[in-house]
């Protein structure tokens, strides 16, 4: 649940970031988001998304197995002479 938490506060803090160093840019972009029809805006936003799990899957795995393998590296040097 912490990581939920802190997942949803960095999506404020990018987000807040992006308006406050290019508002004029932001505002651009909304106006031309309210021009792409709903069912590209429901496409990309379901790619963003799906991207997203896959990237924080492929984060969680490789975190954990080098976490295993670096556990493993300081069990072994501990049994060394």
């Amino acid at each position: 649940m912490r990581d939920l938490w802190t997942a949803l506060a960095l999506v404020l803090v990018i987000g807040g970031a992006l308006y406050a160093l290019f508002p004029q840019g932001m505002k651009r972009v909304a106006a031309r988001a309210l021009l792409v029809p709903p069912q590209a805006l429901r496409l990309a936003g379901l790619a963003a998304a799906c991207i997203g799990v896959i990237l924080v899957w492929v984060v969680r795995r490789c975190v954990s197995e080098a976490a295993d393998v670096g556990a493993a590296v300081i069990a072994d040097a501990a049994l060394l002479p």
